[in-house]
């Protein structure tokens, strides 16, 4: 009983301290209820509006943040804080401001819109989908169309990477190459006149592939993956450099709070004219950092061995390679990036001129372009400089070649699942051997149906 007693005194003691701290705490709640009521809101949202219009985000969120006590539930109060906590990096905080304000006012197209956006920069891509197709079914004007098909297009990639799926694909080509097989215009070397197979020959072409590629997620943290391609481009007058292509390849992937590593082992066959030409064994080891949500540093390194057929094992080489990227990302399929690198053929054959030193740097980017097609575009430049041990024709060899390609692409046409791509391609091969200089320029039409 005096235990019960005792038990009983103290709680009776903690229910009078609560009602004290209860009377304590209330009357300054009346205080805050009392400025609340006094607030400007015009006032408020006049500045608020002016901030965000400076795109001063840190500054809308210091500037709101103290409000949402007795603001919170004001649908537009909720717009600005949640898109002041979604610029700020805070998605996960944005989510629950905006989903009020959607909660509120359903139709407030704005609230969604940012909300679909919290939902994708949380992971929570059924969620974005969700909320972006609702918006794509107002529908809403030409550039917020464009900005919602970017999104849909990075979530279809992006929850690709965390389910089991095996798509595969067929794709034909048709074009025209200056240079189909890539040789010097000039008809004479070193006085003696050149078989016609070694002179620069133009030729249409048409090309077909195939290919598979399956994913499977170990867990949240291991991916694993594979791919297959085959290959056949048919030169109309250049048989001689038909090429058919076989490539396979391997990839494992370790996901960090920081970005992930990866290792990809790959293997590739090539024919001309149906002959054996030459394979290709390579090991690729990597590392993406993601610096912020906007940049991602990429460091790659690359073993490989390629073997020529016998009676061209002199171009047998055993390849290293060690690249750096940095890659600025944009909201949804956006990005432009830079890679840098280092690279070095290895002679097999210890009288073979081919050992050499390789130094590139090449810009990419792609961009969304209307609501179903994108366009990527690239340019690179490749300093190669030869072993000064051995000559060719007499001559310390160097070359220079510069590389622009462009692309245009539109998605789901002509109907779902298909794919329809143009394409241009320049090449300028400089040498200080006359016989290895060329020009080419390759224009084509690709047509991909697309399985999953």
């Amino acid at each position: 009983m005096a235990n019960f007693k005792l038990n009983f005194l103290k709680v009776h003691e903690y229910i009078n301290f609560l009602m004290c701290m209860t009377i304590l705490i209330a009357t300054p709640s009346f205080c805050w209820a009392e400025e609340s009521s006094s607030i400007d809101k015009v006032l408020l949202f006049k500045q608020a509006n002016k901030l965000l219009s400076d795109n001063q985000m840190q500054q809308l969120l210091d500037y709101l943040s103290p409000h949402e006590l007795n603001l919170a539930g004001n649908v537009q109060y909720d717009y600005l804080l949640g898109i002041a906590l979604l610029d700020t990096k805070n998605a996960s905080l944005a989510v629950q401001v905006l989903q009020r304000a959607i909660d509120v006012s359903p139709n407030y197209a704005g609230a969604r819109l940012a909300l679909a956006r919290a939902y994708f920069d949380v992971g929570d891509f059924e969620r974005a989908q969700y909320h972006f197709e609702v918006l794509q079914s107002l529908p809403p004007p030409e550039n917020i169309a464009n900005v919602i098909d970017e999104y849909l297009l990075a979530i279809r990639r992006n929850s690709n990477q965390y389910s089991p799926h095996l798509i595969g694909w067929i794709e034909t080509s048709f074009g025209y190459d200056t240079n189909a097989n890539a040789a010097t215009a000039d008809d004479i070397f070193l006085g003696f006149k050149l078989n016609e197979l070694n002179i620069e020959s133009d030729s249409a072409f048409a090309s077909i592939l195939a290919g598979a590629f399956y994913n499977y997620p170990i867990n949240t943290h291991w991916n694993v993956s594979s791919g297959i391609n085959l290959s056949h481009r048919v030169n109309t007058d250049a048989h001689f450099v038909d090429l058919s292509k076989y490539q396979i390849d391997a990839r494992i992937q370790r996901k960090f709070n920081f970005g992930d590593i990866y290792f990809k082992g790959e293997g590739i066959k090539t024919l001309i004219d149906n002959h054996s030409n030459h394979k290709r064994l390579q090991g690729e080891f990597g590392l993406n950092i993601n610096v912020n949500d906007d940049y991602t540093i990429n460091l790659n390194t690359l073993y490989a061995e390629q073997d020529f057929t016998d009676i061209l094992e002199i171009r047998d080489v055993d390849s290293y390679m060690l690249s750096l990227g940095l890659i600025r990302n944009f909201s949804g399929y956006n990005q432009i990036g830079m890679n840098i690198s280092y690279a070095e053929d290895d002679a097999v054959n210890f009288s073979s001129p081919y050992s050499n030193q390789q130094k590139s740097v090449q810009i990419f980017s792609r961009y969304l372009v209307g609501q179903k097609s994108f366009i990527r575009l690239q340019a690179a430049a490749i300093k190669i400089e030869y072993d000064k041990q051995y000559f060719f024709f007499g001559t310390e060899r160097e070359d220079d070649k510069y590389v622009i390609s462009a692309s245009y692409a539109w998605l789901d046409f002509p109907a779902t699942n298909w794919q329809l791509t143009t394409s241009i391609d320049w090449i300028k091969h400089d040498s200080n051997v006359s016989l290895y200089q060329y020009d080419r320029l390759q224009t084509a039409l690709y047509l991909r149906k697309t399985f999953n």
